[in-house]
């Protein structure tokens, strides 16, 4: 099997500019395709909303935590202290 694999297989190239084409092409088509992505997905339509539920020290790290990455901003919390100034208004759907 091994004697007949320079029969078998195609001919190397005439010149370089194929083989080094083919990696250019395909590293340029992934770079392309992960910024049309990562335009496409941080768009306002798919950014997160939070509702933080608690107001202990969990919470509060919680919100510092989520304010501190720039994206992602809790709307509000719920619990015995308010956390911020974005408190949502109670509606009496937690006791």
């Amino acid at each position: 099997m091994y004697l007949l694999i320079p029969y078998l297989t195609p001919p190397l190239p005439e010149s370089r500019s194929g083989v080094l084409l083919l990696p250019a092409l395909a590293t340029l088509g992934v770079v392309a395709w992960r910024v049309l992505y990562a335009q496409v997905l941080f768009q306002p339509a798919f950014h997160l909303r939070a509702l933080v539920v608690g107001a202990g020290w969990a919470g509060r790290t919680l919100v510092r935590a989520l304010g501190e990455t720039g994206e992602d901003r809790p709307d509000g919390a719920f619990g015995g202290k308010p956390l911020s100034r974005h408190r949502l208004p109670d509606h009496g759907f937690c006791g």
